[in-house]
């Protein structure tokens, strides 16, 4: 096989070969590979490519046999055909080892960033234990913490292709990290973009939430812009990235919350309805727009140990 690889899942993969086999198989990673040049360009050099914002990222090609956890399936096909009870099984246990493959990596100092229906798969092996693919755009989060962090944060936010399952807080930074010549953002501002999240919050929910729930982000997203009004652009910034530690449980609470949704409305009388209910609302705290409210990744897991009670 050839692959273009970026050098940051280069870098990311190279922290992910120091765990140990069975962590490693938590991700999609190729197991091991050579450079390849092209053309004039020397591999060991890697491929300048330009994108259009004046930031230079560096490829490397690379050929390899085999890649970790080949045999995948996407979730539509590992929840099919499944009884109430697996399907409550299945989704429970593969929410946690998402989110504590997303933790391992947090300790490590990256964030997956880019989680999604097409990111995560399952091995064939029958297990619940799912599969983290595609690191290319995954933050490394010394590199926005850093001198160059307005530099690092526009190529990370800017790469990504779907902010459906981002937290107020990036689509703000999108915005942020571009306007360069603006000192402060005012209210005004804050409004704008923040109608923008609860058009896409309303787009990808629909009624799925109710009509009070919709009104609550309204309500915390206001409550969240008078966090952020009238800081400094540079201030700002340091403000919204206090809890990047959080958004990787955003992430994957809102697109488990649409498994969880169709078990409530599949199994309306069934035993577990406690459980569900429980569990819904937990999810929909980590999706809270108010950063300082949202729950860890481990504070998640500890509720999550209190509440299989009701199963």
């Amino acid at each position: 096989h050839i692959r273009l690889l970026l050098m940051n899942e280069i870098r990311i993969m190279n922290k992910i070969f120091g765990m140990t086999k069975v962590d490693k198989r938590r991700y999609e990673c190729i197991i091991k590979a050579e450079c390849v040049g092209i053309g004039e360009v020397k591999a060991e050099e890697g491929i300048t490519y330009v994108n259009g914002q004046e930031e230079k990222e560096k490829y490397m090609l690379v050929k390899y046999n085999d890649v970790e956890n080949k045999y995948l399936k996407n979730m539509n096909i590992f929840l099919r055909g499944k009884s109430e009870k697996e399907y409550i099984k299945s989704v429970l246990e593969s929410y946690v080892y998402a989110i504590s493959s997303m933790e391992k990596l947090n300790e490590m100092g990256i964030i997956f960033f880019d989680f999604g229906f097409k990111n995560l798969r399952f091995d064939k092996d029958g297990t619940n234990h799912c599969v983290l693919c595609n690191l290319e755009k995954s933050i490394i989060v010394k590199d926005i913490l850093e001198e160059n962090r307005v530099l690092n944060l526009r190529k990370y936010i800017m790469a990504v292709d779907d902010y459906s399952l981002k937290p107020f807080e990036i689509h703000i930074l999108y915005y942020v990290v571009q306007l360069e010549n603006v000192e402060r953002l005012t209210r005004q501002h804050l409004k704008k973009y923040a109608i923008k999240y609860l058009v896409n919050m309303k787009h990808v929910w629909g009624d799925k939430l109710s009509d009070v729930e919709h009104e609550e982000l309204k309500d915390k997203c206001e409550e969240q812009i008078e966090n952020m009004e009238g800081k400094r652009r540079d201030e700002l910034i340091t403000y919204l990235l206090e809890y990047y530690e959080t958004w990787d449980n955003y992430s994957v609470s809102m697109f488990y919350m649409h498994l969880v949704w169709n078990i409530r409305v599949g199994y309306r009388n069934s035993p577990n309805d406690r459980f569900i209910t429980e569990l819904w609302n937990m999810m929909k705290a980590n999706i809270t727009p108010l950063m300082r409210k949202r729950q860890s990744i481990k504070h998640t897991r500890n509720k999550i140990k209190d509440i299989v009670q009701y199963i």
